[in-house]
């Protein structure tokens, strides 16, 4: 073991003399290995309590590498709270009201008051960075696209520093405060830059590098009545943005302000929006001192270095994110363990993986990154269990695979292309919400990319756009829930892909869709699983999809997709809707453009339907498309096809006209009955396992209630859904000697309100709970001066049900309701309870 507190000095790695950093407990491994030290059973650094302030970036590479059977494991100490910010903590109690007489003339005079500064120059803070372009149309402002950089124009994309009021990200001055306003009237869409990419070099509209103009043409656009009114207001306002969905609800985009004119009410950009302008889109303007005007907002003047804040809580604290890089980089790595850890504040990606094998996260918090949470490029075997990932700018997690000669990995990148070999990544039973703060569209909460990745038993919600996006192959995505996601969305997916052919063998099974409802004029228009452009293979079986403005599933002329076994209610649009794209004319799905040939004949790729014979003459045929075995209930509508019957088995669903057999439809509880109607419609239905979908952290708290819980080697206890431990010592921990499950027994009796005695004399232990017992030498063993006795024992002096299971926990209480055929939970409490 090695211990860490936040700053100690001179420490040699013990409880008693800890070092003071993770980079001093990573040397001190080094060292280690490099003395032919390393013990077979791993190592675990833990960390104690505190905020431990990162200034640069984390970094372990391959000599760092655990052992598959002795891994090393980073964790907090017992239940002792550990973050890792990059950022600095600022005392409210610092800030001081505002004198300066040019910022007082535009801060709004009816919160003058309320508003506090300082100089970040005084806390030894100078780099401020500058507003950026961000958002999914930036993609069009790329320099391999655009060529704006090398032609003179400005693009500034690196994320500034963020502020965040305690737990909650601040948000720049801005108007509305926490809506959006819309465009009007249209004076000049200015320079369509989306038409200067590549991807549209087939269309006739497509501008040749010959025939632009740098700088583009800014787009140019009337506000309404209020939004002048608030113009009139503002006072040498030298920095304005906007940002919104200015020509579709899936493309977002901030953009400088060249000028404004309050008189005539109009916005002038200096860079135009890459997609056509339109009236009555979304967007707001932000970086308005004069719109500092709501808690929680900030307005940072990058010329002084004068933050200017409206606080939240007059004796809270504000964090300024100013690291510049990711918390964590890990490259070329293996079988390292991140466990009971926060993780949170910076301006890119928090945790950066590479190459690796076995990087597991468990029970972490990753959250307040302006980027994505933790991205893992050619990892297999890697993944999150039970973590908590939140308030990130571009996203969760991403799995990709990356085959070029420089990337670590490369090996198995290649492997899993070539061989379909799995990567077997995984998320499992984890939170992920209020994913795409800063880009709201194209940042899933997971990204699948690589070959066999897995989601399960997740919970995902709080956002405008995807859910998951899939790029890979052989993808499983079962267990989850999805709620309150595609907010302002159309022609959009909560499960999303786009192109390739060749990525295939995608099955979505038994996921449970609710209450997810777009704000957009074609909210009918959402899919919960959206296979776009051609994306072919979908299992879609076993889901439940309740209360959705649009429809379970849209397909986009793909092929050979299966849709079965699921249950729809209270859907806005059909259950599913197919199209293709035989007719199209674009050049869009041009044979040329699609990089599969060089899979079509690879063996691996056999397997895959309708894939090892396609041809420019077929590959665009929607065929095989197999759908039957649905139930709808208060649908707008079934099946909706542009496609061929001919060519595929597309049979109507059964529409329920009353109560199906749900165990109890007014608590949501969408079990059925052993009698439904379904069954007797479907005698092989096979019914969405509405038990098991979600995450089972909840399911495990209501199952354990009020019953302890050990765990064999830990002394840790769970006390319902409350931490214990045993006592003091933490090394006295429940034992398994022979087959026999060892327990605590002072602790047990005094926690049951019992008393203990010892007699020095005969060494004998009396127990006086309802009866007093004596328990002789021989019937107690001693651990680290603690006395245990057998789980039996326990339950005959108690008269207590006392569990044993097969992964060394140990349940105790008056009625049990976890048996061994719940695995799920059995290991969640393992991992709740392990303290190593």
């Amino acid at each position: 073991y090695i211990f860490v507190e936040n700053g100690a000095e001179n420490g040699d790695g013990t409880k008693e003399n800890p070092l003071g950093s993770f980079e001093q407990a990573r040397d001190k491994i080094r060292e280690i290995k490099k003395n032919g030290e390393y013990p077979e059973g791993g190592i675990v650094v833990y960390f104690r309590e505190g905020v431990y302030s990162i200034t640069q970036t984390i970094k372990l590479t391959e000599e760092d590498s655990g052992t598959e059977e002795g891994p090393i494991v980073y964790r907090s100490y017992m239940e002792e709270q550990v973050s890792f910010v990059g950022g600095v903590d600022l005392e409210v109690s610092k800030f001081s009201k505002v004198t300066d007489s040019t910022a007082l003339e535009r801060i709004d005079s009816s919160v003058k008051d309320n508003i506090l500064a300082a100089n970040l120059k005084d806390f030894g803070l100078t780099d401020y960075g500058e507003l950026n372009i961000y958002g999914m149309g930036v993609a069009y402002y790329s320099d391999k696209e655009s060529k704006m950089r090398e032609n003179g124009v400005h693009i500034p994309t690196e994320q500034p520093p963020e502020v965040f009021f305690g737990d909650e990200v601040g948000k720049i001055a801005r108007y509305p405060n926490d809506t959006f306003t819309k465009t009007g009237d249209i004076v000049q869409q200015g320079d369509i830059v989306q038409l200067w990419s590549s991807l549209f070099s087939t269309y006739t509209t497509y501008v040749p590098y010959e025939d632009r103009v740098y700088p583009p043409e800014p787009s140019i656009y009337y506000v309404d009545a209020a939004t002048t009114e608030r113009m009139k207001k503002w006072k040498n306002e030298d920095d304005i943005w906007v940002y919104g969905t200015f020509g579709e609800t899936w493309s977002d985009i901030s953009l400088p302000v060249r000028d404004y004119d309050s008189t005539k009410g109009i916005i002038t950009t200096e860079l135009p929006s890459p997609k056509p302008i339109l009236s009555n889109m979304n967007y707001y303007i932000y970086n308005v001192l004069g719109e500092l005007d709501a808690p929680g907002e900030y307005y940072l003047d990058r010329k002084t270095g004068v933050l200017y804040i409206y606080p939240t809580d007059p004796n809270g604290k504000v964090t300024f994110s100013n690291l510049n890089e990711a918390l964590i980089d890990i490259t070329s790595a293996n079988h390292i363990h991140f466990k009971s850890l926060s993780i949170k504040g910076t301006r890119k990606n928090a945790i950066l993986a590479k190459g690796c094998d076995d990087l597991r996260f468990e029970l972490c918090s990753i959250s307040k990154a302006a980027g994505i949470a933790i991205e893992l490029t050619n990892c297999k075997n890697s993944g999150l269990v039970s973590c908590h990932i939140y308030m990130t700018g571009k996203g969760g997690v991403t799995f990709s695979v990356q085959g070029g000669a420089s990337q670590p990995g490369r090996e198995v990148a290649i492997d899993a292309l070539n061989n379909l070999t799995p990567m077997n990544n995984f998320v499992e039973n984890c939170e992920i919400h209020d994913y795409s703060r800063i880009r709201a569209t194209y940042s899933p909460a997971v990204q699948m990319g690589g070959v066999g990745d897995v989601l399960r038993n997740t919970k995902i919600y709080n956002a405008d756009h995807h859910a998951v996006a899939v790029g890979g192959r052989d993808i499983l995505i079962e267990g989850n829930e999805f709620t309150n996601v595609l907010r302002t969305a159309d022609d959009s997916g909560v499960i999303y892909r786009s192109f390739g052919k060749e990525k295939r063998g995608i099955v979505v099974r038994n996921n449970y869709f609710h209450d997810i409802n777009s704000s957009s004029s074609k909210a009918h228009d959402i899919g919960m699983v959206y296979p776009d452009d051609t994306a072919s293979e979908w299992t879609v079986d076993q889901n439940l999809v309740v209360n959705i403005s649009g429809r379970l599933m849209r397909s986009n002329g793909g092929d050979s997709h299966v849709v079965t076994n699921n249950i729809a209610i209270n859907l806005g649009g059909d259950l599913a809707s197919y199209s293709n794209h035989q007719d199209s004319t674009s050049g869009k799905y041009a044979w040329e453009r699609y990089d599969i040939q060089q899979y079509i004949k690879n063996p691996a790729y056999a397997k895959y339907k309708n894939f090892s014979d396609l041809t420019p003459e077929n590959y665009l045929m929607v065929r095989d498309v197999i759908m039957n075995n649905n139930v709808i209930w208060n649908c707008a509508g079934d099946i909706s096809s542009k496609a061929n019957p001919s060519w595929n088995q597309m049979e109507p669903s059964y529409e329920i006209f009353g109560d199906p057999g749900f165990v109890d439809l007014a608590k949501g509880n969408y079990t059925l009955k052993e009698d439904s109607t379904i069954y007797k419609k479907y005698p092989d239905f096979k019914a969405p396992d509405f038990e098991n979908m979600g995450m089972y952290t909840g399911k495990l708290q209501a199952l354990l209630g009020d019953n302890k819980a050990f765990y064999i080697g830990s002394p840790k206890v769970h006390d319902g859904w409350t931490v214990d431990v045993i006592n003091e010592n933490h090394d006295a921990t429940p034992v398994m000697r022979e087959g026999v499950a060892y327990l605590p027994v002072r602790y047990i009796t005094e926690e049951l309100n019992g008393e203990v005695e010892y007699d020095n004399a005969t060494a004998e232990i009396t127990v006086n709970y309802t009866t007093p017992v004596t328990i002789k030498p021989g019937e107690y063993i001693s651990v680290n001066g603690t006395a245990f006795i057998s789980a039996e024992m326990v339950g005959n002096i108690f008269d207590k049900m006392v569990n044993v299971y097969e992964n060394g926990v140990v349940i105790m209480g008056d009625e049990i309701r976890i048996d061994n055929t719940q695995t799920n939970l059995l290991s969640e409490l393992a991992r709740r309870l392990d303290n190593k």
